[in-house]
């Protein structure tokens, strides 16, 4: 069984009217995409792996919206900015 983290992340805000931009700490891969009435409401998760075959989640949730451009499979780099991931 793969060992996989989560990590628990910080809150972010935007000025009113202009969305947020996430920032992917660690390069992975687009996991799951889901909008809606979810109890996290949208959410984007991305699957991390590490070099000591570790591998990581992050949640970014409760988003005003989501890119329609940004699929699951899609890899995200370091420190690329997503808006409105």
């Amino acid at each position: 069984m793969t060992d996989v983290r989560i990590f628990g992340g910080n809150a972010a805000t935007s000025q009113a009217g202009r969305p947020a931009e996430i920032v992917a700490a660690q390069v992975g891969v687009v996991h799951a995409i889901r909008a809606g009435e979810t109890g996290y409401g949208n959410y984007v998760r991305v699957r991390h792996e590490w070099a000591d075959g570790a591998t990581w989640v992050t949640w970014y949730a409760h988003l005003s919206s989501i890119n329609p451009a940004l699929q699951v499979g899609d890899i995200i780099e370091l420190y690329r900015r997503e808006k409105s991931v």
